[in-house]
């Protein structure tokens, strides 16, 4: 994970988390960003079968060279997290954020076009 890759997360969810030595984020801080409120705590956001899928996936990538989900309890410790996962917490938190993320990519064609040849297909951008 890039300098980059964080002031790009920070701008898009409007907070910079702190990040852990492996580059993933602290979702605790997302989490007080957007309101502390219980029903969305990281426990509650990992609990989600969604969520568990998701992070199957990331587990699955060949990409993925770390952990997905990294949990300490020392003082400063919390729930660290690949940035696809910020991203989908964001989004289950607040559904505008998501409603944004998808028009955006929506309106992106080489978006599209890789996704449908990832996936094979089933995308209109027109």
């Amino acid at each position: 994970m890039t300098s980059n890759d964080a002031e790009q997360l920070a701008m898009t969810i409007g907070v910079q988390p702190d990040q852990d030595d492996e580059g993933r984020f602290k979702l605790d801080d997302v989490h007080r960003a957007y309101g502390s409120a219980p029903r969305h705590a990281p426990t509650q956001f990992l609990r989600d079968e969604q969520t568990r899928r998701l992070i199957a996936a990331l587990e699955d990538d060949d990409d993925c060279s770390i952990a997905p989900v990294n949990t300490t309890y020392q003082h400063d410790g919390g729930t660290f997290v690949a940035r696809e996962l910020v991203y989908a917490y964001v989004g289950w938190v607040d559904p505008e954020f998501l409603f944004r993320m998808i028009e955006s990519v929506m309106d992106e064609p080489r978006i599209i076009e890789a996704f449908n040849d990832l996936f094979g297909g089933g995308i209109d951008h027109e």
